[in-house]
């Protein structure tokens, strides 16, 4: 056989299971509800732009993209589609566009992560406890409230603080866990309820200082210490998928 058409059989072949895969994804797509009719300001500059494209034709794209291809935005009368990487999430603003919709497996509205119900966003400024409650509230969510093992070691596989090795200060963050009423009790701070589950390093809790009443994940093991709540370091927000 001509080695010239057992390429363009090859390149038929891949051709044919990339469009293939690209439908089978987007029948994972969703319309995400978060961002109905809705498109960051500069998007020309922020995104990957396709014209005459169907969403299905946007997903292939998004497949070629790998992981790092969060969703599409798509316009049903135009044909056109914007393709968002997870390197383009920070700072997004968006405006209003009549007829864009964006479409992802991720049901959380974009910078947030999904897992069993659940949405989560790891802030990486680094602020006080009680500062990052209130963010937390800004956003409708609450500081995490890990709940078992498995949540744990899903959050400290998916979730890194980005200046860990630069900074041991910088390898923990925030969660809701507190004993700010009654040193040594330590609570959830949505609802004062006591922790069902824990995972304290085998020195902690040890009100080192007395100011040591906030709970923080470190890494890399995912153990849990308790900290003193003034120090500045990044935080985990968590909301209810259901909430949004």
């Amino acid at each position: 056989m001509n080695s010239m058409v057992l390429v363009y059989m090859l390149w038929a072949i891949f051709g044919l299971f990339l469009k293939n895969h690209a439908y089978k994804r987007e029948m994972f797509y969703r319309r995400n509800e978060h961002h109905q009719n809705m498109l960051p300001e500069n998007a020309d500059v922020n995104l990957i732009g396709f014209s005459n494209a169907s969403l299905a034709e946007c997903s292939k794209h998004c497949l070629l993209g790998g992981a790092n291809c969060l969703g599409v935005f798509h316009n049903k009368e135009t044909q056109s589609c914007k393709l968002l990487y997870d390197n383009l999430v920070e700072g997004l603003v968006f405006q209003t566009r009549t007829d864009w919709n964006f479409f992802s497996v991720n049901p959380c509205q974009i910078g947030w992560t999904y897992y069993k119900e659940n949405c989560y966003y790891l802030n990486q400024t680094g602020t006080t406890w009680e500062s990052a409650r209130s963010q937390c509230l800004t956003s409708s969510s609450h500081l995490a409230e890990i709940e078992s093992i498995e949540e744990n070691s899903w959050i400290l596989g998916t979730l890194a603080p980005a200046q860990c090795f630069d900074s041991w200060v910088e390898c923990v963050f925030w969660i809701g866990g507190n004993d700010l009423d009654n040193e040594g009790s330590f609570v959830w701070s949505s609802d004062n309820t006591a922790l069902d589950f824990d995972n304290w390093s085998p020195v902690e809790p040890n009100s080192y200082t007395d100011y040591d009443d906030c709970i923080v994940v470190i890494y890399p093991g995912g153990a849990w210490a308790d900290f003193g709540c003034t120090a500045k370091v990044p935080f985990l927000c968590k909301k209810a998928q259901s909430s949004l």
